[in-house]
This record gives C-alpha cells, sequence and structure tokens, in this order.
C-alpha cells in the first residue's frame, strides 16, 4: 500500500511515517516549500513539496497512491484571522478530498482534533457523542477544524471515497521540531519557575495517534470520529511528572484564571485589530479550562491501547534535549 501523508514534517506527520514503514507500506512525504525536514531526519521517506491550498499540487501529489492521511494543517492560535485558517484547513482539506477523487484513491484519514468534541470534568469527561463547546468554538482553529469535518463528509458523500476522522488530543512526543505542542515540556525544561493557570488537558502520545491513523487504513468506519486519548492532567500533575522525571524540583505556581483572563481582555482589542498574539481572549480562556475525555473509539474500534503519558513526554524531553532545543 502507498500512502501519502500531507504534513509529514509535523509532530504527528514524523510518528505517521515511522509507523507507515514499520508496516511495510510505502510512505510518501507532502511537506510545503521551504519547510524544514529536521523531524524527518533519517526516516528515508520520498518528500514532495507543495502547496496544501493548491489543487493541481495535492492531486499530482497523490497519483499512484491507495491512500491519504491528511495531517496538515493551521494550529497556530495567535493568528488573528479566520480567512488563513479556512484558506489551510477547510479549503485545503477540501483538495484532498478532491485529489482522491480524481485519483480513484478509496481511503483518505483526517487528523482533526478533539475540540470539535465536547470535553468534560474529570467526573464526567467528554465522548464522541458530546457537540463542541466554547471556549473552544470560538478559537479560529477548532472553528476550522469544526466546518473541514462538515466540509469533507459532504464532499465526499457518494463518491466511493471512505473517509475516516481520527480527533486526538494534545499530542506529545519526539520529533516537534516547529515546535507544537511541545512548548508545553520546552516551557518546563528551560524556565526556572514554571507559572501555571488552574486549567488542564488530555494529553495522548504520538505514537497512539499514529497506530490510530493507520488502523483507521483498514479497520475505520466511513465518516466516523474516532477520538484518540490518554491521559487527563491539572496543568499542576502534568508539570509535577515533569520535574520527576527529569530529576528536578523547579517551583510550580499556578495563578488564579483572573489574572489569565485579565490579560486576554486587555490584549484582545490588539488582536481584533490584527496584532499577531497568543495573549487573547478566547485563548486564555481555553488554558484556563479543564479540558477532560473519556477513552475513546480508538480503543474500542481500532484496537489502540492507551499508553502511559510518561512515554510521550520522556521522548519530548529525550528529542528536545538531542536536537540542542534546551
Amino acid at each position: 500500500m502507498k500512502i501519502l501523508v500531507t504534513g509529514a514534517n509535523s509532530l504527528l506527520g514524523a510518528h505517521l511515517v515511522l509507523e507507515i514503514s514499520a508496516r511495510g507500506y510505502t510512505g510518501t512525504g507532502f511537506v510545503r516549500q521551504g519547510a524544514r525536514l529536521k523531524a524527518l531526519e533519517g526516516t528515508g521517506i520520498e518528500v514532495i513539496r507543495g502547496d496544501i491550498t493548491s489543487a493541481a499540487d495535492i492531486e499530482r501529489a497523490s497519483r499512484g497512491c491507495d491512500a491519504i492521511i491528511h495531517a496538515a494543517a493551521l494550529s497556530d492560535h495567535s493568528i488573528p484571522s479566520y480567512g488563513k485558517f479556512c484558506e489551510i484547513n477547510v479549503n485545503g482539506s477540501l483538495n484532498v478530498i478532491n485529489a482522491a477523487i480524481k485519483n480513484g484513491i478509496r481511503k483518505v484519514v483526517y487528523i482533526s482534533t478533539a475540540n470539535t468534541i465536547g470535553y468534560g470534568n474529570a467526573e464526567k469527561p467528554g465522548t464522541e457523542g458530546d457537540p463542541p463547546l466554547p471556549p473552544y468554538t470560538g478559537s479560529y482553529y477548532v472553528r476550522s477544524k469544526i466546518e473541514a469535518e462538515r466540509a469533507i463528509i459532504d464532499k465526499s458523500n457518494g463518491t466511493g471515497v471512505d473517509v475516516t476522522i481520527i480527533n486526538p488530543t494534545f499530542i506529545l512526543g519526539a520529533y516537534d521540531a516547529k515546535p507544537t505542542s511541545g512548548e508545553s515540556v520546552l516551557r518546563g525544561l528551560k524556565n526556572r519557575i514554571i507559572v501555571i493557570t488552574p486549567g488542564g488537558k488530555n494529553f495522548v502520545n504520538a505514537t497512539d495517534v499514529a497506530k490510530a491513523a493507520c488502523n483507521a487504513l483498514t479497520e475505520g468506519i466511513h465518516l466516523r470520529k474516532h477520538l484518540v486519548s490518554g491521559t487527563n492532567m491539572d496543568f499542576y500533575s502534568f508539570y509535577r511528572e515533569l520535574n520527576r522525571l527529569t530529576g528536578n524540583n523547579k517551583p510550580i505556581v499556578r495563578l488564579p484564571s483572573f489574572i489569565f483572563l485579565l490579560a486576554g481582555y486587555l490584549f484582545q482589542p490588539l488582536f481584533r485589530a490584527g496584532l499577531k498574539t497568543r495573549i487573547n481572549l478566547v485563548n486564555m480562556r481555553m488554558i484556563c479550562t479543564k479540558n477532560f475525555y473519556k477513552e475513546g473509539r480508538s480503543v474500542t474500534e481500532l484496537k489502540v491501547p492507551i499508553s502511559p503519558v510518561t512515554e510521550g513526554i520522556s521522548e519530548s524531553v529525550k528529542w528536545f534535549r538531542e536536537n540542542g532545543y534546551c
């Protein structure tokens, strides 16, 4: 089986490439022009450069493939315009479906986000049946992922292209060259004092998400969402575990939510005026929320057991240290 992986140079993309290779499949990586390939060093994968917003580029890259795992996305929460998210995450995803239709590709696995599903708390975590909730529905990134899911479902219906949706929580692991979600780990490695909110997340290992996506190539149900979750942790517990794994004893200072929300209110007019900043009201609300999820269909239907979150944290720490990030 020959598989095209879009966004192959990302944290998850690199793990997808490695998982594909381990299964004996042939992988091709699609990355944007000028993208760094540090995460793909040593994989030996064929790389095709192009633009996900170009129908011709994705059509060319996917010729001769049997399946596409679409992991490319814009996830920068500091961008103050929805238009860019729509262009890449929505229209780019439609380009993938159109390329599959034109090239006779029967399977597409779409990597979305758990935040298109409603979160819960420790007592009642979110499941695939829960609708998305604020403050995440106010995020341009999450909004574009919700729209992309709907668009590819509508576009693929009746075309013969089988689409499975993967909804991972907050991904941790090696190969986060940009970095993206690994910034949470880097913050704990580089800062002398770790300042946190009262919020929390569900943390999942990149290896689990890659396995779920690859299993979905043959086991995924058409137009079905598959939550790939891991361990629910508030930020204090997360950084306490990071301290333990790294042998550090850095102080962890948990500030009340109103301080972060005040910062969000103060910066919101600048964000609306076009300033690129992560300090905006929606982002501050999100990081103050306990964003917890239950075991998802990746376990029950795709047969991927949840691995200990310590594995993802340790792999992330090791990779950052070996590659001079801290």
